[in-house]
């Protein structure tokens, strides 16, 4: 099932975790941007994630973004009343505290 199917609506994020900013990403001062693809099943749980756009280097973003998103929690799609999976971006910004 996709967002974009007639019918469905969409999940509400009900709990998103605190990020972990990477250590080594922290003392080499690097921010990023992380796209992920979060696949949200019937009861709100991620139940898959997957990169679509990651930060470059070996900073750990990338695997921070999609541990972040794997603890997330959701109200789950549903269409016509009924609860359904579906994949979600989620867009995970690393920014470094002032």
């Amino acid at each position: 099932m996709q967002l974009s199917d007639a019918g469905v609506i969409a999940p509400v994020p009900l709990a998103t975790p605190a990020l972990q900013y990477p250590p080594i990403a922290l003392a080499r001062h690097i921010e990023g941007r992380v796209e992920v693809s979060v696949l949200v099943d019937e009861r709100g749980t991620v139940a898959d994630a997957k990169l679509v756009a990651g930060a470059g280097g070996k900073s750990g973003l990338n695997e921070a973004a999609l541990a972040n998103a794997r603890r997330r929690r959701y109200r789950p799609a549903s269409k016509d009343g009924v609860p359904v999976k579906v994949w979600v971006p989620v867009t995970v910004n690393f920014v470094l505290p002032k």
